[in-house]
C-alpha cells in the first residue's frame, strides 16, 4: 500500500516502512557479526541485550496488530522504528543461530554483550534517519532498494538453513553434510519466495 511506503522523488520503496527497517536492520546487524566473527561464539547474548531484543519484538507486534485490527493508527516513522528494532533482534539472533547450528559451535563465549548495544542501536538509529529524512536521489533509491532485497535473501538463507539443519541433523561444519545443507537451504528459500509472490499476485487481483 503506497500510504505505508516511503518514496523518493515519486518512487515507491518495493516493500512497505516496516519491511524495509527490517530488511536493513538485520542486515547490517548480521554483517557487523559476521565482520567481528562473532559466529565463532556460541552462547546466547546477555540479558542486557536479549531484553532489547524482546522489546523490539513487542513493539513491532503492537505496532502492526493494534493498526492492523484498528485499534489505533501508525505512522511511516512508527512503522520504520519498529522494523528496525526487529530487524536488529532478528541479526544478533540469526548470528547466535548460524554458531550454534550451522556451525556448529559449542565454547561459552556470548556472541553479543552489552558492550555492542551503543554500537548496534546507534547504527540502526543513523540508517533510519538517512532513510527517513532522505526523499530525493535515484541513488539512494536504488541503493535502498538493493539493501532490502539483499537483507531478505539472507534472512531467509539464514532461516531455511537452521530449520533444514535441525530436521536434518546437517551443519556446515562438517565436509560431508555442508553441499547438502547449503543444497537444501538454496531450494527452500526458492520455495519461500515462490510462495510469497504466489501471495502477493494472489491478493493483488482478487482483493479490492
Amino acid at each position: 500500500m503506497p500510504e505505508r511506503s516511503f518514496f523518493i522523488d515519486g518512487m515507491q520503496y518495493p516493500v512497505c516502512a516496516r519491511d524495509t527497517g527490517t530488511s536493513i536492520a538485520f542486515l547490517f546487524v548480521f554483517i557487523y557479526g559476521m565482520v567481528l566473527k562473532r559466529y565463532r561464539n556460541a552462547m546466547i547474548p546477555d540479558r542486557y541485550v536479549l531484553i532489547l531484543v524482546l522489546a523490539g519484538v513487542a513493539l513491532y507486534a503492537f505496532d502492526g496488530a493494534s493498526s492492523y485490527i484498528g485499534l489505533r493508527e501508525t505512522t511511516n516513522a512508527l512503522r520504520l522504528a519498529s522494523g528496525l528494532m526487529m530487524g536488529a533482534g532478528l541479526g544478533l539472533i540469526c548470528v547466535t543461530l548460524t554458531s550454534f547450528v550451522l556451525l556448529g559451535k559449542r565454547n561459552e563465549a556470548r556472541t553479543f554483550t552489552w558492550r555492542d548495544i551503543p554500537i548496534v542501536y546507534g547504527m540502526i538509529a543513523i540508517i533510519g534517519l538517512a532513510i527517513y529524512l532522505i526523499g530525493s536521489g535515484i541513488s539512494f533509491y536504488y541503493l535502498v532498494g538493493a539493501l532490502i532485497t539483499v537483507g531478505y535473501i539472507l534472512l531467509f538463507f539464514v532461516l531455511a538453513g537452521v530449520f533444514i539443519a535441525l530436521l536434518r541433523d546437517l551443519n556446515y561444519a562438517e565436509r560431508g553434510k555442508r553441499y547438502r545443507l547449503l543444497a537444501f537451504s538454496i531450494v527452500a528459500e526458492v520455495g519461500i519466495f515462490v510462495i510469497l509472490w504466489g501471495v502477493h499476485y494472489y491478493l493483488g487481483t482478487t482483493l479490492p
